[in-house]
């Protein structure tokens, strides 16, 4: 199989595949065709993990909305989440919530403005 990868910015990437049939006429051809596969299969893990990650620009939420306050757990508040927000005047999709409330600090912070 040959695969093609190409990366159009930070939303998505494109990749192709084809079946490829060809004879394997000695061992260092095998060797290279494992190779090239193998560069595939690491250059697709990388883009993987980094197209996981949302950067956000903090300046940008807004209308936060938390939920999960427990006041018996003062002053922790682990259970608090943002339920809502908008990023830029749009609300924000539930992949950008996941990567906001990941951010303890920004969570805690916005606890304490609800609270007090």
């Amino acid at each position: 199989m040959k695969l093609e990868v190409r990366n159009y910015g930070d939303n998505y990437v494109t990749v192709e595949a084809q079946k490829v049939r060809s004879t394997i006429k000695n061992v260092e051809e095998a060797k290279n065709l494992l190779s090239n596969l193998d560069n595939t299969v690491e250059v697709l893990k990388e883009f993987i993990k980094d197209f996981r990650v949302i950067k956000l620009d903090y300046s940008k939420v807004n209308d936060v909305e938390v939920d999960g306050i427990d006041t018996r757990d003062y002053p922790d508040f682990v259970d608090a989440f943002i339920a809502y927000a908008t990023y830029n005047g749009i609300e924000m999709t539930d992949e950008q919530l996941e990567a906001l409330n990941e951010d303890r600090d920004f969570v805690y912070s916005e606890v304490e403005n609800h609270l007090y």
